[in-house]
């Protein structure tokens, strides 16, 4: 064996080292899976399911509520309550930007509320205001 071939502690032979350019992990880091993507990704693939005897493709997620909403059709009280519950969700979301204005009879009573409270801490509190 000549110099060059020899390798030692952290001075791996000439013949096992990697040539200049060239990465020690040509493929990469693996990538991060992103768990939402691929959860929507599979909602949104097609799949073929029987509707009033014909064969329909539809997403896998438009499957899901279907059954669901077959089930509770057919008295299945837990697909009826989780119907009922994504219902509550839905409507609960369409009505929220109206409830979150404050009207100024609420901003009146906050005013009042903070004065109350920090008079309170101050021990200045005089329960008739």
């Amino acid at each position: 064996m000549n110099e060059s071939q020899k390798g030692g502690y952290k001075n791996p032979p000439e013949l096992h080292r990697f040539k200049p350019g060239t990465s020690g992990n040509p493929s990469g880091r693996p990538k991060k899976i992103n768990f939402s993507e691929v959860f929507f990704e599979e909602l949104s693939d097609n799949v073929k399911i029987r509707d009033h005897n014909r064969q329909v493709e539809v997403s896998k997620g438009r499957a899901i509520i279907k059954s669901l909403i077959q089930q509770a059709v057919e008295g299945d009280l837990r697909a009826a309550n989780t119907v009922l519950e994504f219902v509550r969700r839905i409507q609960g979301n369409e009505h929220s930007s109206l409830t979150n204005e404050s009207t100024a009879n609420d901003q009146l009573l906050i005013e009042k509320y903070l004065d109350r409270e920090l008079r309170k801490r101050q021990n200045t509190f005089n329960p008739k205001d």
